[in-house]
């Protein structure tokens, strides 16, 4: 009787020969090289082609000849990559396609940047634009800034940089390539405008998939510098005319940024109040290049009905495009006398041809030069209107900076005479002597870099003086309130 458990592991037929084996048949299986491809290699190879050449067309059989001359003609499978080898469809058949590598997208040309021959071509524009979601993964919503028909502009704060910025969104998700491609050409033309203090910065701008909607679509993004508010939402509230210094002011800063932009060739197409922003420091800034086109060449396609018809010229309104520059120009001198009167402009009637045929209305609370000038910006033809270059050079603009050192001089010396009034202030002598010497042998300045100086070197010597003084006599005031020990 066997002692211990019964063997489950050892076979009991054994599946190897453990001697060794010097025959034919032994050498043959430890050899590859012997062995015939048929047993060793994937039905791609001569094996695989010989098997897929006795197969004709569609699935139909071919002779053992007909076969011999299809395999001889296969390319090795060393030219795999050139040609289209069996795993392609033959011609007449309806297999799969050979996959293909992805091809990048390519690039569009700015039409504000390349020259003509090439900005005219519209076949370098994406038909799908590129899609990265990162709207709510790099900015955080803070307030809505405005809204329209076509976009929403929201203030934004980056989770990255902790910056504040205005992001411009499509209202609708876009569909057709023209709808994108106007998108897009606003983003040119913002990119191509490059820095100015006039005009609202340009950032960056991107495209994401509209998922919110089953038939999808693209939204497209603009990021772009904060704003506080718009002259025409500040016409709303106030409800009244503005005064000529700031109707000069605003007038000089738009002609500023209108030369910028039509040097490079960039037409902006919708001057208006609701596109002229203010900052926090008092700076007017030209935004919305929603309608923008290029200047020259006649490659303006705007549709009178895209723009504002309330300050559209009259050759704009009969599809005449062949001076966009002063399109622009006729838009800033209605956007000025829409806030010289502090009332919407007409969108028919009457008055509205009286404008286009340059009979305006008296406006009491300007003078005669500030009104000619208005006359000669909103001539009925293109060519007696002045050019961004020819209104800053205009006498109402002139005189304005030697109005604004002369105001300047004026208000600091009532500043003085204010501080010096206080309870223990300054000698109000020694105040006039540092207004006077700020503003000394300058009050007939009319270069603007060197007025800015002046006002900045003015405004922080009284700031500067003002705090100290606030300090001495807060300090003054502390002792004077203390209990007697």
């Amino acid at each position: 009787m066997a002692l211990g458990t019964q063997d489950y592991i050892t076979p009991a037929d054994q599946q190897f020969d453990g001697t060794a084996d010097t025959g034919e048949k032994a050498r043959h299986m430890r050899s590859p090289a012997v062995i015939s491809p048929d047993r060793i290699k994937r039905p791609r190879n001569a094996a695989g082609l010989r098997g897929a050449a006795l197969e004709g067309p569609c699935g139909s059989q071919l002779s053992q000849s007909q076969a011999d001359e299809r395999y001889a003609s296969v390319p090795s499978t060393s030219d795999a990559g050139l040609g289209l080898g069996v795993g392609s469809t033959p011609a007449g058949c309806m297999g799969p396609p050979a996959p293909r590598r992805a091809r990048s997208p390519p690039c569009a040309r700015n039409v504000f940047l390349e020259s003509p021959g090439d900005a005219s071509d519209a076949s370098g524009l994406p038909r799908t634009l590129p899609v990265v979601k990162r709207y709510d993964m790099e900015y955080r919503e803070v307030v809505v800034l405005g809204r329209g028909n076509f976009s929403k502009v929201t203030k934004v704060k980056c989770r990255l940089d902790g910056m504040e910025y205005a992001a411009k969104r499509s209202s609708h998700p876009l569909h057709t390539h023209a709808d994108k491609k106007r998108w897009q050409q606003e983003v040119m033309a913002m990119a191509a405008a490059g820095v100015h203090a006039n005009i609202v910065r340009y950032h960056c701008a991107w495209a994401e998939v509209n998922a919110e909607e089953p038939y999808g679509g693209h939204h497209i993004y603009i990021l772009m510098e904060p704003c506080t508010e718009s002259l025409g939402m500040r016409r709303l509230v106030t409800k009244a005319p503005m005064r000529e210094a700031e109707l000069l002011e605003v007038l000089r800063q738009m002609a500023e940024a209108l030369q910028h932009l039509h040097a490079r060739d960039i037409a902006h197409l919708d001057v208006k109040p609701d596109n002229i922003f203010t900052t926090p420091a008092g700076v007017y800034k030209l935004g919305d290049f929603g309608l923008a086109s290029p200047c020259a060449g006649g490659k303006c396609t705007l549709s009178p009905d895209e723009g504002d018809s309330r300050y559209l010229a009259p050759e704009a309104l009969a599809n005449d495009w062949r001076a966009p520059d002063k399109a622009d120009m006729f838009a800033l001198g209605a956007s000025v006398y829409e806030l010289a009167t502090g009332q919407e402009l007409p969108t028919s009637g009457s008055k509205y041809k009286d404008l286009r045929q340059g009979r305006l209305s008296l406006l009491p609370g300007l003078t005669s030069p500030v009104q000619k000038l208005l006359h000669a910006l909103m001539a009925p033809e293109p060519a007696d209107r002045p050019s961004a270059a020819k209104v800053l050079a205009s006498p109402p603009l002139v005189d304005k900076s030697v109005f604004t050192i002369t105001k300047l001089y004026r208000d600091s010396l009532r500043l003085a005479n204010y501080v010096s009034s206080r309870p223990g202030g300054a000698n109000r002598e020694v105040l006039w002597q540092m207004v006077r010497g700020a503003f000394r042998k300058n009050a007939d300045e009319t270069d603007p870099e060197k007025i800015e100086k002046y006002k900045e070197a003015a405004i922080q010597g009284l700031c500067n003086y003002m705090f100290i003084e606030a300090q001495r006599m807060a300090k003054e005031q502390a002792g004077t309130d203390r209990p007697d020990p």
